[in-house]
């Protein structure tokens, strides 16, 4: 029983998990805490991931728009890309890199360099992330990820080569201290006689025999321990599983085994944003509604009321970047929602409401704006509304509160949470002019 992540052979995965063939250890973001303690940047990355399942260790590869063959590597975490810091004292040594910038960079300067990478195959499953201007490789030094031109006195030739992981082939299984397994008779999977073999033999999920702790080993490989018997699952007498059949045959086919967590409720609450690493997307203007007036008078301009109605959309979704929460009904306690306000993240203090975990909440609403337009002599205006529509993902940190069946309370304090908004914003009149014929009569509709 495991999830196994996959090595590139060609191309990238869209995200990725980069792992050191030097340390064996992955490429993370800083905590907050960790920040402060140490007194660095919120930007740092550390070479010393040893938890694949982390939020910290994910980083997605966009290929550049110059050449599709260098990459713009960002954080997941806080939505940052990777960009090297210039130190021109030092230009021989090592220079760090941080996950810093909020746009990728397509262009070099001296003191700005492009945030594009060259990935390179070294070997049968190693890369290498060359520096596309300075021709720097990205290295695992010390306790941070920094640019070499060569390798340092105290490094390791190692210290170069990474292993590119596809974090979406990996199954992170729920925060939660058990989970149990449903067959496909609909029965949970639970030990059986005195050698404990597993067999989907029991209805009641509140059976201790039912529960079983996941343990993460190694790149998502996982091994599993019935609570029960206090041990672990292993492939024994008569259970080989040989890879010798040719063809399709009623053998080959294996039913799928379906998680199921074993705590009873779920609430979600204690909810703190980090709008500095959320990002902004999908910015759009939209035409909501058009009105004219026109004024045939001679001389005079004409003042008029333009009354507009129009819907504005919002909608909101609360999820998880790493693990799934499933067959748990779950409960959210909000105060504040994020919103895209011009070209920050804001927040709605409007009201506080309990929601949905991980479903899409949509609010239309209908509005009417009035807009007073100063209609010159002999001429038509037309108004338009504009309204920009924008969308934004916000990484949080929450409190999660479960209690199982049998009424205990476990607590966890998590951070991968990513709330992902829509809204409308910005509403634009925009006026535009035309001169109606001289003779109104052949165009006036209200003469006679």
């Amino acid at each position: 029983m495991s999830s196994s992540t996959s090595t590139i052979s060609s191309g990238w995965p869209r995200f990725a998990v980069v792992k050191s063939d030097f340390k064996k250890t992955y490429l993370r973001h800083i905590t907050k805490e960790e920040s402060t303690a140490k007194g660095v940047p919120p930007t740092s990355l550390l070479s010393d991931g040893n938890d694949i399942t982390s939020p910290n260790v994910k980083f997605e590869l966009i290929s550049a728009k110059k050449n599709p063959k260098w990459v713009h590597i960002r954080c997941s975490h806080n939505n940052k890309f990777l960009t090297m810091q210039v130190d021109k004292n030092n230009v021989d040594n090592p220079w760090v890199i941080l996950a810093s910038s909020g746009e990728p960079i397509e262009k070099d300067s001296p003191e700005q360099p492009g945030t594009w990478f060259q990935v390179t195959k070294d070997g049968d499953t190693s890369f290498k992330f060359t520096h596309v201007a300075s021709q720097r490789c990205a290295a695992f030094y010390r306790e941070s990820l920094y640019a070499v031109l060569g390798i340092p006195v105290d490094g390791d030739a190692k210290m170069t080569e990474f292993d590119i992981l596809d974090w979406q082939s990996l199954v992170l299984f729920p925060k939660t201290p058990t989970v149990a397994f449903l067959g496909p008779n609909n029965k949970y999977l639970t030990p059986y006689g005195d050698d404990s073999v597993m067999l989907f033999n029991s209805v009641d999920i509140t059976d201790v025999g039912v529960a079983h702790q996941i343990f993460v080993v190694g790149d998502g490989y996982i091994c599993v321990k019935n609570v029960s018997t206090g041990t672990f699952w292993t492939l024994s007498y008569k259970n080989w599983i040989y890879a010798i059949v040719h063809d399709l045959k009623d053998a080959t086919l294996f039913w799928p085994l379906v998680v199921v967590e074993t705590a009873g409720s779920r609430s979600i609450y204690g909810i703190d944003f980090r709008p500095d690493e959320g990002r902004i997307y999908n910015v759009q203007a939209l035409e909501k509604a058009h009105a004219s007036a026109e004024n045939y008078d001679e001389k005079d301009d004409n003042t008029l009321n333009l009354t507009f109605s129009y819907k504005t959309s919002r909608a909101t979704t609360y999820s998880a970047s790493g693990s799934f929460k499933i067959g748990v009904h779950t409960s959210i306690e909000v105060s504040e929602v994020p919103l895209v306000a011009k070209e920050t993240i804001g927040f709605s203090y409007e009201f506080t409401t309990t929601i949905g975990w991980a479903s899409t909440k949509t609010v239309e609403t209908a509005t009417e704006s009035t807009y007073t337009v100063k209609v010159p002599s002999k001429t038509r205006t037309t108004v338009t509304l504009i309204a920009t529509q924008g969308m934004c993902d916000v990484p949080f940190s929450y409190t999660q509160r479960d209690v199982l069946h049998d009424g205990s309370v476990i607590i966890h304090k998590l951070n991968d949470g990513i709330f992902t908004g829509l809204n409308t914003f910005n509403m634009d009149f925009i006026a535009r002019e035309e001169k109606l014929p001289t003779n109104k009569d052949d165009n006036n509709p209200s003469s006679s």
